[in-house]
């Protein structure tokens, strides 16, 4: 029952260090995706892996948001 429990370990290694995650974090809560040129008003998974993939040069999957 223990086992269930447990934080699960994931076998691919994070591609956003935590100091970037923290970024989107505040990103996410207190910008629009305008103000990274994008002609939206919100936040959908699709429009944060381009404002990653275009701060970061990072690409993730809709499965990785």
């Amino acid at each position: 029952m223990e086992k269930l429990t447990e934080p699960i370990q994931h076998q691919a290694p994070q591609k956003l260090n935590g100091k970037q995650r923290q970024e989107i974090k505040q990103m996410l809560l207190e910008k629009t995706p305008r103000d990274y040129g994008i002609e939206r008003n919100l936040w959908t998974a699709k429009v944060i892996i381009q404002v990653i993939d275009s701060q970061w040069n990072v690409k993730l999957s809709d499965s990785r948001i």
